[in-house]
């Protein structure tokens, strides 16, 4: 687990919402290694030491028969954004942890990692090839007023929304903690 101290509590969260028109089937089912992303995803969240743990977005039937709570995305089909603010809405923990459920090899230390890398500021995005891993952060819960705001005015990206927050883009260690699957062929 990241070392915070006790008197931070850690949540997360995991996208559980898109269409998966790329992939052809919902993401968050694929198994790899006998186990579905999303199981996966929240097996590194809990190994970090991150409760609770929520699905936004998703089926919510197939969710809670794998034993993930989850809650409704606020705004279905809005893009990414919609389901960060309806996690920092649905878990009301200090700092939140955000994955997305197509990640290939979730890594609890890559999780610690992010969370560390928050120290003082709203937002800690990791850096994998020189791109941002928006889905794939910890947020602070004092930022969801702000971010809920942006949206409200038309934002939609994340990298629009937080212009105004301190966010720190750190170097991550493994890219492969960060790679994602949109299309069948990047499956194992």
């Amino acid at each position: 687990m990241a070392d915070l101290g006790s008197s931070h509590a850690v949540g997360g969260a995991i996208l559980a919402g898109g269409s998966s028109t790329r992939m052809g089937t919902h993401k968050a089912f694929i198994q790899i290694d006998g186990s579905t992303m999303i199981e996966r995803c929240a097996s590194a969240l809990s190994d970090s030491g991150v409760s609770p743990i929520v699905a936004v977005g998703g089926p919510a039937g197939k969710l809670v028969s794998l034993g993930i709570q989850c809650t409704p995305d606020m705004w279905p089909g809005e893009g990414p954004l919609g389901g960060v603010i309806t996690a920092l809405d649905s878990v009301s923990t200090e700092i939140v942890v955000v994955l997305s459920c197509d990640l290939l090899q979730p890594s609890a230390r890559a999780i610690s990692e992010t969370i560390d890398a928050l120290a003082g500021h709203d937002l800690a995005v990791p850096l994998c090839d020189g791109e941002a891993q928006w889905l794939h952060s910890a947020w602070r819960h004092r930022v969801l007023g702000a971010i809920t705001t942006e949206f409200e005015e038309g934002a939609r990206s994340i990298r629009s929304a937080v212009s105004d927050l301190s966010v720190n883009f750190f170097d991550g260690h493994d890219p492969d903690d960060y790679r994602d699957a949109d299309y069948p062929s990047d499956l194992p």
